[in-house]
């Protein structure tokens, strides 16, 4: 059970092989509507959950009489393009193209974010492989305008908050960023390491309990980034370097090995 919808992949994989499964919504209108028949209430009964404190969403698999083996392809991590979908846009004259991205919705908020607050986006060949929405995306420089982020998209970019912080520095506004809170607890503190960095750069920025809140029209300066070993800040503020005057250096830049090797070459490659 789950008390806000998380990343589906595995769900999405899982049907690939033919197992059926879905998801059930359980209030209490819900469970006086259920049938002693129902699965999800078998299923409750077998693992002694009271029925007034089961609430939230429930994964809901029946067991297949045959798994069946078929060839996969995974598509191009999104999380991974979120610094280059950053730099195509801030950056003058530049056009990227990432072929056999993932669109899955819970993975891709910061593209429908970065649409809101007016960015340059192509998605063509939309289609569905293996469960999972993929497409063809193009991103143009553009000029951005603030918004305020928090709310049921929030979940579904967190691991973009830090490169998008970095992009809400050029925009046009203040952007304010809540209900982040769960960055706090990821392999540093990254709203803290956000702030503090941003700091350093020139740029006006406020940390919140919960999130950030950072005015645009920044004109950032190269400054030394401490990224406390973090992936995500080392290529959140690889970005902000390449937007700064002057030089950035990044302290234990090879951190990003983690998440992607070779996103030094790419990004040289890149620029």
């Amino acid at each position: 059970m789950e008390k806000i919808p998380t990343r589906d992949h595995t769900e999405r994989l899982l049907k690939c092989f033919g197992v059926e499964l879905g998801t059930v919504s359980l209030d209490q209108r819900d469970k006086r509507a259920e049938s002693r028949d129902d699965l999800s209430y078998r299923l409750r009964k077998a693992q002694s959950i009271n029925e007034t404190e089961f609430k939230g969403m429930n994964i809901v698999i029946r067991k297949p009489e045959v798994l069946s083996g078929r060839e996969i392809q995974i598509p191009n991590d999104f999380s991974v393009a979120a610094p280059f979908i950053a730099a195509a846009t801030v950056l003058k004259n530049s056009n990227v193209n990432f072929p056999n991205l993932s669109l899955n919705p819970s993975r891709a908020g910061f593209l429908e974010l970065l649409k809101r607050m007016g960015g340059n986006v192509t998605i063509r060949e939309r289609r569905e492989v293996c469960e999972e929405p993929l497409a063809h995306v193009s991103i143009r420089t553009a000029g951005l305008k603030s918004r305020r982020v928090g709310g049921s998209l929030i979940a579904n970019l967190l691991d973009e908050i830090p490169v998008l912080a970095v992009m809400a520095t050029q925009a046009e506004g203040t952007t304010v960023i809540r209900g982040a809170q769960g960055l706090r607890t990821k392999e540093t503190d990254r709203i803290k390491a956000v702030y503090a960095n941003l700091r350093k750069m020139g740029a006006r920025v406020g940390e919140l309990e919960d999130g950030l809140g950072i005015e645009g029209k920044a004109s950032l300066e190269g400054a030394e980034i401490d990224t406390a070993g973090d992936h995500l800040i080392a290529m959140a503020f690889a970005i902000a370097g390449l937007v700064a005057q002057g030089e950035t250096v990044i302290r234990d830049a090879e951190c990003v090995e983690k998440s992607f090797p070779g996103f030094w070459d790419n990004l040289e490659n890149l620029i």
